[in-house]
C-alpha cells in the first residue's frame, strides 16, 4: 500500500492550503478546537482526501470538529458522512454558529445522528454499495470496540477500509514518561479521564480501544500502524520544510493516532471477528446507566 499519512499530506499540500481558511474560520466561529488539535485537522483531511472513500463513518463527534472536517472533504470527493454520537452538541451548539458559512448542498453530505447508544444502529444499507470506507473511531469503550470489530469490519469484505483510531500514541516517536506518576493502574472505570494510561507494546492510550484493537490484530496477524511513525520516518528534510512553509502551525510530526488498513483483497474467511450481540450489548448499557 503506497498510501500513508505522510505521503497523503505531502501529496495534497495545495488542497490543504485551500482548506486552511475554512478550518480557521470554523475554529474562530465555534471556539471548540480543544477536542481536535489544529494540526490534526490537516492530517485527517489529507488522508481522507487521498483515500477518497465513498463513505465516511464517524463514531463520536462531541462539538463536531472532525464532523465539519470530514463533511468538507466529502464535498470535494463525492462522499457521504454518517456521524453517530450520544450527544447533540453539533445540532444544538455548533451548527447554528456555522450555518451562515455552509449551505444546504454542503449539509446534504452529512447524516449526523443523535443516538443514545449507537451500537443499536444498523448501517448495512449505507455500507453495502461503498467500495472504500473510512472509519474515524473516536468514541471510546468496549461496547464501541465490539461495534467496530464485531459488526462494522465483517461488512468490509471486498472493500478497502481505513480505520483511524484517535488518542493512541506511538511512544517510539513521542515523549514517553514511563512512571505511573503515583496514579493507580489503568482500569476500565478510569478510562477517558486522561490520568492513568495503559502501555501495550509501542502504544500508549487512556481508552479501551487500544486493548481491543491490538487483540484483534494479534489474532489476525495484522499490524496496527501509527501516524507518529509515518510522519517521523517518511519525510525528507526538504519535504518537512515545504510543509512548514505551506501550512505553518497546520503541520506537525506529532499525531497521536493509529490506523489499520484492510485491503479489498483480504480473505475474510481466514479472519477472526468477535461475536456481536446487539440486543445483549444494548441491554448491558441500559443496566450500567
Amino acid at each position: 500500500m503506497s498510501l500513508s499519512p505522510a505521503r497523503s499530506i505531502y501529496k495534497n499540500i495545495k488542497f490543504l492550503q485551500s482548506l486552511k481558511p475554512k478550518i480557521d474560520q470554523f475554529i474562530e466561529t465555534t471556539g471548540h478546537n480543544q477536542d481536535l488539535p489544529y494540526h490534526q485537522f490537516f492530517q485527517l483531511a489529507a488522508l481522507a482526501y487521498e483515500f477518497k472513500p465513498e463513505l465516511i463513518i464517524e463514531l463520536g463527534r462531541a462539538y463536531g470538529n472532525s464532523t465539519f472536517l470530514f463533511t468538507e472533504v466529502a464535498n470535494h470527493i463525492d462522499a457521504s458522512v454518517v456521524s453517530l454520537c450520544n450527544n447533540n452538541f453539533w445540532e444544538e451548539i455548533t451548527l447554528p454558529k456555522i450555518r451562515q458559512n455552509v449551505d444546504d448542498k454542503w449539509l446534504k453530505r452529512l447524516d449526523a445522528r443523535f443516538i443514545g447508544n449507537f451500537v443499536s444502529v444498523d448501517l448495512t444499507k449505507e455500507i453495502e454499495p461503498a467500495k472504500r470506507v473510512f472509519i474515524f473511531w473516536d468514541a471510546h469503550g468496549f461496547q464501541t470496540a465490539e461495534y467496530v470489530l464485531g459488526y462494522l469490519l465483517p461488512q468490509m469484505q471486498g472493500k478497502e477500509c481505513f480505520i483511524v483510531m484517535h488518542d493512541i500514541t506511538d511512544m517510539r516517536y513521542q515523549f514517553a514518561d514511563d512512571s505511573y506518576k503515583q496514579q493507580r493502574i489503568w482500569r476500565t472505570e478510569s478510562a477517558n479521564e486522561g490520568k492513568s494510561k495503559i502501555r501495550l507494546g509501542n502504544f500508549c492510550s487512556f481508552n479501551e480501544q487500544l486493548i481491543a484493537m491490538l487483540d484483534f490484530c494479534n489474532r489476525n496477524k495484522m499490524e496496527l500502524k501509527s501516524a507518529d511513525e509515518s510522519y517521523a520516518t517518511e519525510f525528507s528534510k526538504i519535504e518537512q520544510n515545504d510543509l512548514k512553509d505551506s501550512l505553518n502551525k497546520g503541520f506537525s510530526t506529532e499525531a497521536h493516532w493509529a490506523y489499520l488498513y484492510i485491503d479489498g483483497r483480504t480473505n475474510f474467511s481466514k479472519l477472526h471477528f468477535p461475536g456481536f450481540e446487539r440486543e445483549t450489548i444494548v441491554r448491558e448499557n441500559k443496566f450500567k446507566q
